[in-house]
């Protein structure tokens, strides 16, 4: 899945609320961790995804080669998914 918000339509936290949307489903569907991958010079979504409990994880050289739009490194991002205990 290739995720993005417009310019225009940002700072309007359209951002959270499908990123937070994914997480509970992930967490709902009991997965154990959401992985992503983000331009390594892309500071703004870097801080937007630590404040989600994304780590970065890996650098990954030539990740976006095909892009020339796209600084072609990127960082894989990890988060450990929260596993409920059912009572």
């Amino acid at each position: 899945i290739l995720l993005g918000i417009e310019q225009i339509y940002r700072s309007l936290g359209i951002g959270t609320q499908l990123l937070s949307t994914l997480i509970r489903f992930a967490e709902r569907k009991l997965f154990s961790t959401i992985v992503l991958h983000t331009e390594s010079s892309n500071r703004r979504a870097i801080d937007f995804y630590r404040r989600f409990q994304f780590r970065i994880d890996q650098s990954i050289e030539n990740y976006y080669a095909t892009m020339p739009e796209f600084d072609p490194r990127a960082f894989r991002m990890v988060r450990r998914c929260l596993v409920r205990e059912e009572n």
